[in-house]
């Protein structure tokens, strides 16, 4: 279990119970944030994230007025859209806190945003049935986040045709490319 962050910077004050979230695409993480005002005098505390697309946050309060010594809990969700632009993989992030009365008053915490793998694809023959001696091809378009190997095996009803370079290729597309596998079939 990973200790809680928190810190302050003059009258700025924060804490979340941790700073790594996991998230599958399509999904969201609710991240609890406590706001404090260390402050003499009444303040809003504005709360903003970056080093992930503004689009996958919301929060319950981007703005928040405290008063002196009061502490609040907002909540901030991310949700990575399900495509290929929410890569897999571990992405660094800042949580920020800004004084409105104090704009040099900021304070950040480093957290890490871990974004699961999905697979999905789409696969076209073309053409649709394919003649002996005529060439055809395989197009496997990658809609998953990740790079893929995709196995393509070739037959025929019983083992009529032969197929040049052979039965099987394997194709390698990173996500959001299109992988081609040519072939030809030949009577045995």
């Amino acid at each position: 279990m990973q200790e809680p962050s928190s810190g302050e910077q003059g009258r700025v004050g924060i804490q979340v119970e941790t700073t790594s979230f996991a998230v599958t695409p399509g999904d969201s993480v609710s991240i609890p944030i406590v706001l404090s005002n260390h402050g003499l005098e009444g303040d809003v505390l504005t709360l903003a994230v970056d080093g992930i697309p503004s689009s996958w946050v919301y929060t319950s309060s981007a703005s928040t007025l405290l008063t002196p010594g009061q502490a609040q809990e907002v909540s901030l969700t991310i949700q990575p859209p399900h495509s290929l632009q929410a890569r897999a993989g571990r992405h660094p992030f800042n949580i920020q806190v800004t004084s409105q009365s104090a704009p040099g008053q900021v304070f950040e915490v480093a957290c890490i945003l871990t974004i699961a793998a999905f697979s999905e694809f789409n696969s076209e023959l073309r053409p649709q049935r394919v003649e002996a001696g005529q060439p055809a091809r395989v197009t496997v378009e990658n809609r998953g986040n990740i790079q893929q190997t995709y196995a393509l095996t070739c037959q025929s009803p019983n083992d009529a045709l032969s197929f040049e370079p052979g039965p099987t290729q394997q194709l390698q597309v990173p996500p959001g490319e299109v992988g081609i596998a040519e072939f030809r079939a030949s009577p045995r």
